[in-house]
């Protein structure tokens, strides 16, 4: 087991409520987005996407700069690309919180613009990204023009998720 399917597996044991996660692992030679994806994920059967691929299937890791140019040009044909419909209609339709992760990475950035490759800025759901100290040069470049697609939670990751989880839960988290 990887440290991330460790750490999910605890974080499911430690829910209360078991999770049966729909697991969906980028495949490089897969001509198509993965099937069997539900139109939308509930509280019991998430959606988890390994767009990077599994350390179980070495053939799908996303890890050399070759891997990553053909993750982006699958991400640029819709008769390969690698996110289902379904889940991509949801991510073009519904905010993303990106926790953890540092909007610096141009991979991240790049991701998120081909999800909404075809879609005007203006009917772009606004995202939020927890960063404590976001670069001012990517503030501006998501936030120019008369609607951004990201706004800036400029706070501590280790204060936010706590916060977040009494907020939607009702009780305190409890490590």
């Amino acid at each position: 087991m990887t440290p991330i399917d460790i750490a999910l597996n605890r974080a499911n044991t430690t829910a209360g409520r078991p999770k049966q996660p729909i697991v969906r692992v980028y495949d490089p030679d897969r001509a198509g987005p993965p099937e069997g994806v539900p139109l939308d994920p509930s509280e019991g059967q998430p959606i988890l996407l390994k767009l990077h691929g599994d350390l179980h299937n070495p053939g799908s890791i996303v890890v050399t700069e070759e891997d990553y140019l053909v993750f982006i040009q699958k991400m640029s044909n819709p008769h390969e690309y690698p996110i289902h419909a379904n889940i991509r209609a949801r991510m073009n339709s519904w905010p993303i919180l990106f926790i953890g992760y540092s909007l610096q990475d141009y991979n991240l950035r790049l991701l998120l613009r081909t999800l909404r490759w075809h879609l005007t800025v203006a009917d772009f759901p606004l995202s939020f990204s927890v960063d404590p100290f976001p670069d001012d040069l990517i503030v501006s470049i998501l936030q120019r023009g008369g609607k951004p697609m990201v706004s800036f939670v400029k706070e501590n990751l280790w204060d936010f998720v706590p916060a977040l989880y009494q907020a939607c839960k009702g009780v305190e988290y409890q490590p």
